[in-house]
């Protein structure tokens, strides 16, 4: 039987998504809708739902921060779609004339992330979103050169992961755990969840072989939850359960995107 602290936290959670997932109907989907359906992210739950609800998992039962928290979460969602966006215009033939529009639109969407994260009170961190979100372009442009490869080993394509997904993840948690008033060693815990949490992101985003990386990205995320009981059972049920039997991936067009 279902405790009803975590019934009641389940339940302010999926009222936390979807006030998320209205705002981004506000902001993200009359821009999205200018570019063609091949060049929009997928609207699937790992596009959409895991990087609000690792940032909204800390602040439950803090009524008080609520407002903050939806805000960060929205931030959040913002850049790392904007990031899609740019990686679907790089990933595709430039037949239509898109791409253009297509870095434009990824570009706007930065910036709505910028003044998302001023309106939660996140000024001071900007700075170090703007350097996580150049490490991620650094990333793509690693991948995009495995085009020229005939081979690629999986261990590479997993390492990369760590600019590409995991170090903005990784980010996100930090910002939430410090938002919530947890302790400092709860803190570097729920970053370093993160941190894992976007490793399996990457690892199904992309379409990778489910092995011994994402087994190991697990067992570390659950490794970190042991420090932060109150968030374990629903990270567990919302987050680590629903990625580990992902099988849905919103696979990304270019050839060294595929396992």
């Amino acid at each position: 039987m279902e405790k009803p602290a975590v019934k009641a936290d389940k339940t302010e959670l999926n009222s936390g998504l979807l006030a998320v997932r209205s705002a981004l109907t506000r902001e993200y989907l009359p821009v999205a809708a200018r570019l063609p359906e091949n060049l929009q992210p997928e609207a699937s739950w790992p596009e959409r739902e895991v990087l609000p609800t690792l940032v909204l998992l800390p602040t439950l039962g803090k009524a008080d921060l609520r407002p903050r928290a939806e805000k960060l979460a929205l931030a959040m969602e913002l850049c790392y779609l904007a990031g899609r966006v740019h990686d679907l215009a790089a990933a595709a033939a430039d037949a239509d004339g898109m791409y253009g529009r297509s870095i434009l639109t990824g570009d706007y969407l930065y910036a709505a992330g910028a003044v998302q994260l001023a309106n939660a009170g996140y000024d001071n961190r900007l700075g170090k979103v703007g350097r996580i979100l150049s490490r991620r372009a650094e990333a793509r442009l690693v991948s995009e050169r495995w085009n020229e490869r005939a081979y690629v080993p999986e261990s590479e394509k997993i390492a990369n992961l760590a600019k590409d997904t995991a170090e903005g993840f990784s980010l996100a948690a930090s910002m939430a755990a410090d938002l919530a008033g947890l302790s400092a060693e709860q803190q570097q815990a729920y970053t370093e969840f993160g941190f894992y949490l976007g490793v399996l992101q990457g690892i199904s985003l992309n379409g990778y072989r489910k092995g011994a990386a994402a087994d190991e990205a697990l067992v570390y995320c659950r490794r970190a939850l042991l420090h932060i009981p109150e968030c374990a059972a629903l990270a567990e049920e919302m987050l680590l359960s629903k990625l580990a039997e992902e099988k849905t991936v919103s696979v990304p067009k270019a050839a060294y995107n595929r396992a």
